[in-house]
């Protein structure tokens, strides 16, 4: 124990250095090597999708007082990864295609009778792509019956899910 501290104490300013040369080269690189940085998607891209499926009750149905009040559900984006993009997409212009799973929750009135009543929530997860096209990203309409074949077309790194969640607040 006591030769590992006398060997730290005779090498530090060295290791400190490497250490410092280190974080400098990440740093550097994830300016220029993208997926270094973190996000793969820009951060206007994913407030795009957040206000896609971003859905808020605002028409109380009740009285004024009431502690029913309206709500927003949540969404969740979680990025997968890169998708492989088949020649023929190039030739199209598509430079790049970022798989994502969004989970999101919607808020609705159940009614009572015939007055809207409670608020109850519904969710789903989806799978989805989005694709940097002639220097715009390009994202799809949440629609299954293209998002699967999009989703195995750019050969996404995880498997497709697309579910409802159980309703429930």
């Amino acid at each position: 124990m006591e030769a590992s501290l006398t060997w730290i104490k005779k090498r530090w300013k060295k290791g400190a250095a490497l250490l410092a040369v280190c974080l400098l080269g990440y740093w550097l690189l994830r300016s220029c090597v993208p997926g270094l940085s973190g996000d793969l998607l820009p951060a206007d891209v994913f407030d795009s999708i957040r206000r896609q499926y971003s859905v808020c009750i605002t028409d109380t149905p009740i009285s004024p007082g009431e502690p029913r009040q309206p709500a927003c559900g949540d969404v969740t984006i979680v990025e997968v990864g890169r998708g492989t993009i088949p020649s023929d997409r190039r030739d199209e212009g598509i430079a790049q295609a970022v798989c994502y799973k969004v989970t999101y929750t919607t808020p609705h009135w159940t009614t009572l009778g015939t007055t809207r009543h409670e608020i109850d929530w519904s969710g789903r997860i989806a799978s989805k792509v989005a694709v940097l096209q002639n220097g715009e990203w390009k994202t799809y309409p949440d629609r299954e019956d293209q998002d699967e074949p999009r989703w195995a077309e750019f050969g996404c790194p995880a498997g497709y899910e697309s579910k409802s969640l159980p309703s429930g607040g």
